[in-house]
């Protein structure tokens, strides 16, 4: 997603214990270093209840539709 070579969606990470590290890891690292760009992190949500999961996909969708944007398009039909 970051390169623009797939469509924008949710990144679910469910167990917030178990992924904390990796997290910071990508603030405090990857994010601070210029690796990727601090708002790529807003990608990522981590959930810790099934129900969360469900409401982060219905959130997303919602606000931006199933189909792809134009651009989108244009990317999938030249990958």
């Amino acid at each position: 997603m970051q390169t623009g070579k797939t469509r924008q969606m949710p990144i679910i990470l469910v167990h917030e214990p178990f992924w904390r590290g990796l997290l910071e890891w990508f603030r405090e690292r990857l994010a601070a270093e210029g690796m990727i760009d601090p708002t790529d992190l807003n990608l990522v949500q981590v959930c810790n209840q099934p129900k969360e999961v469900v409401d982060v996909i219905f959130n997303f969708y919602e606000k931006r539709g199933f189909e792809p944007s134009p651009a989108e398009k244009e990317v999938l039909l030249n990958l």
